[in-house]
């Protein structure tokens, strides 16, 4: 019962998410309360975050702690 954020670029050839994200998503099915999932349209996998929207983030450690 981990709150886990997960942000991914649809374009990432390094971490696949349809081969990693999307198992992490069925894995956790049963909690989707504690999974947030945030998809960064035409990215790849650097840099890390979500432009523009810092906000996400510091709301979801904001809600979990």
């Amino acid at each position: 019962k981990i709150p886990v954020i997960m942000v991914y670029g649809d374009c990432d050839a390094i971490v696949v998410y349809e081969e990693n994200g999307r198992l992490f998503e069925e894995y956790y099915e049963d909690h989707k309360e504690l999974l947030t999932v945030v998809k960064c349209p035409n990215r790849e996998h650097h840099p890390h975050g979500i432009p523009g929207k810092p906000e996400v983030i510091a709301d979801f450690i904001c809600e979990h702690i």
